[in-house]
C-alpha cells in the first residue's frame, strides 16, 4: 500500500500482545489484525508469521508467511 502509512503508536494498537487484546475489546478499538494473527497461528503454529512494516506518509506492507505443506506445520 502506498498510502498514508501507520505511525508506530497506532501500529502497536493494531497488534496488541498478551492480555492487551481483551483491553482493546473493552475500549471498543479495532482488533482485526490481532484476530487474524491468532487464528492463523492456531492453524499453522510456529511455521506461520505476520509482519507489518509501515512508514508514515510512505507505505504499509503486511507480509504473511504460511507453510506450503500444512502437514509440516510447526507447533
Amino acid at each position: 500500500d502506498d498510502g498514508n502509512g501507520i505511525d508506530a503508536k497506532k501500529l502497536e494498537q493494531l497488534l496488541p500482545t498478551g492480555n492487551d487484546a481483551s483491553e482493546e475489546i473493552k475500549k471498543g478499538k479495532s482488533i482485526g489484525l490481532k484476530n487474524i494473527d491468532q487464528r492463523l497461528r492456531l492453524s499453522y503454529g510456529a511455521a506461520y508469521a505476520l509482519r507489518v512494516e509501515s512508514e508514515v506518509n510512505r507505505f504499509t506492507r503486511i507480509t504473511l508467511r504460511l507453510p506450503a505443506d500444512r502437514s509440516k506445520r510447526g507447533g
